[in-house]
């Protein structure tokens, strides 16, 4: 599934947002769900679920990839991101979650759960990556973020919060 650059999903009342997605078993840059830049998600009493599966071999196969887009849900309305990478990667930055400048928002009582585990492969093999000022922010509800990091090298951390992202919960 992609969601090209500049194009939007708005859901009103409270429906709900899911997208599902497996990649094909080309050798890199197979995305289960990529949201290209400027890509937006806006569910105004919903929830937005994202699932991602990477099937590539080699190196940069990520399971949900996200680059300076934003993911935001009003009122009750919960966000849910699941991404695997690449199972049968050789090399690096299988990711399971990838955020680039990206932004998921819940700005009222929902919250906000990412889950990922990289894929097999060498070196950078994340399971939840925010990186360039992603930001993940709930106004009172609680974030969860989960990553397994796999790979027989370094730097396989399960999450991964670099230059400038943050990570603000208003939940107690």
């Amino acid at each position: 599934v992609q969601l090209g650059a500049g194009s939007d999903i708005n859901v009103t009342g409270t429906g709900s947002v899911t997208l599902r997605g497996t990649s094909g078993i080309g050798t890199s840059n197979n995305y289960g769900v990529e949201l290209v830049s400027g890509s937006d998600i806006l569910a105004s009493g919903g929830d937005v679920n994202i699932f991602g599966t990477s099937r590539g071999k080699t190196s940069g196969n990520k399971g949900v990839s996200i680059a300076t887009s934003v993911i935001e849900t009003e009122g009750a309305g919960k966000i849910l991101i699941e991404g695997t990478g690449g199972a049968a990667a050789t090399s690096s930055a299988n990711f399971g979650i990838d955020l680039n400048g990206a932004t998921a928002r819940a700005t009222g009582a929902g919250t906000i759960t990412l889950t990922g585990q990289a894929g097999t492969g060498t070196t950078t093999n994340r399971g939840v990556k925010l990186a360039n000022s992603s930001v993940l922010s709930t106004a009172s509800g609680d974030i969860t973020v989960a990553g397994t990091g796999r790979g027989t090298g370094a730097q396989n951390g399960g999450i991964s919060v670099e230059t400038n992202s943050r990570i603000t919960s208003g939940g107690a």
